[in-house]
């Protein structure tokens, strides 16, 4: 997610509130961000395994850190 703006504290209420005023649940916008965020975790992930060589470049008795 390149290019994505970070907001304030203040800033994301505002946007919530408004998201929630437009009609969308706030159940709605806590579920979608908690999406983002394990998307963003598993692309990290598999990216840290590539970079590593997966499961096959890593001995036996490796630590998984």
């Amino acid at each position: 997610m390149t290019g994505a703006r970070l907001l304030t504290v203040e800033a994301m209420r505002r946007v919530d509130a408004a998201a929630i005023a437009a009609g969308t649940p706030g159940l709605t916008l806590m579920e979608r961000a908690g999406a983002a965020v394990a998307a963003r975790a598993r692309a990290r992930l598999a990216r840290s395994e590539e970079r590593r060589g997966g499961e096959e470049g890593r001995s036996r008795g490796a630590p998984y850190h």
